[in-house]
């Protein structure tokens, strides 16, 4: 996939679509929580990123009538119940709609399909950031451009992780996990038998309480720790982030809208590459 120049110059400004998305994909949530069997690893719960039509679509539910999914077209803020061919069966525009409406909009095509719906709830099993639609305010798209800005986000990211990731193994599905919204990969390097002692996780997050817009996130692990006498350097615009956790960081105000199509992509894949060389040292030396 050919990288989709970011046109933001300033990709805090996307933060408010970016909270009403992360909102509207907790419908995926609630269906998968209900409808699929429950993992240990909430991984029945986690959704993958379909760049040919900018959706994010959750794990396959069963129904009597067969496999189908709940959807997020993200440049449209729709919710969709689509075939396992990802062919659309049912949609709704969410701007407008209030949190309730859209979960009895969704409760009711389920309900088509033959799913037993007496006991589906639209309460999550985690907490994410509080946003009006909790207390009854409808799903805005105040700024329509933001939200397609934020589906290039979507469709780089995903295209590049894949990319840097390939040189690894034992490695996880890149997927974006609907508690933080992040797009994630874990990386094996080390095991004791079956047990994984040393990871590195990678991925692209949203903005959030550390950082004001979208970044690229490259985080070593260790069973026993890992103790820091001094941080390994990074490329240009890459960062050490030490509060509460540590990692390596790629904020998008240092490579979004000032950079050139090209210049963009390759200041993220020199910041993903370098990165896990550094992770892997620290882990493995």
């Amino acid at each position: 996939m050919t990288w989709i120049r970011l046109m933001t110059e300033d990709p805090s400004e996307l933060k408010s679509a970016s909270e009403v998305l992360h909102h509207a994909g907790q419908y995926i949530t609630m269906a998968a929580n209900h409808f699929i069997p429950k993992k240990e690893d909430d991984s029945h719960t986690n959704a993958d990123w379909y760049h040919k039509k900018n959706w994010l679509i959750g794990n396959a539910i069963e129904s009597p009538y067969g496999k189908i999914h709940v959807a997020l077209d993200y440049p449209l803020l729709m919710l969709i119940v689509c075939d396992d061919n990802f062919k659309p069966i049912a949609e709704i525009e969410l701007s407008g709609k209030t949190k309730l409406e859209g979960f009895n909009w969704l409760n009711n095509q389920l309900w088509k399909h033959g799913l037993e719906v007496g006991h589906f709830e639209s309460d999550l099993h985690y907490s994410i950031p509080d946003h009006p639609v909790f207390h009854g305010a409808k799903f805005e798209m105040s700024i329509p451009k933001h939200f397609f800005e934020l589906a290039n986000y979507r469709s780089n990211g995903h295209a590049l992780l894949r990319k840097v990731s390939e040189r690894f193994v034992d490695k996880s599905d890149l997927k974006i996990w609907p508690h933080h919204f992040d797009e994630g990969i874990l990386i094996t390097l080390k095991k004791e038998g079956e047990e994984s002692i040393a990871m590195i996780s990678m991925g692209l997050s949203i903005a959030d309480q550390y950082y004001p817009c979208p970044y690229f996130y490259v985080n070593p692990w260790k069973k026993d720790g890992i103790e820091y006498s001094d941080y390994p350097k990074l490329p240009s615009g890459g960062k050490w982030h030490t509060s509460e956790w540590t990692g390596q960081v790629l904020s998008a105000d240092h490579f979004a809208g000032i950079l050139h199509h090209d210049h963009q992509e390759l200041a993220c894949q020199r910041f993903l590459e370098e990165a896990l060389i550094n992770a892997e040292r620290i882990l493995l030396s």
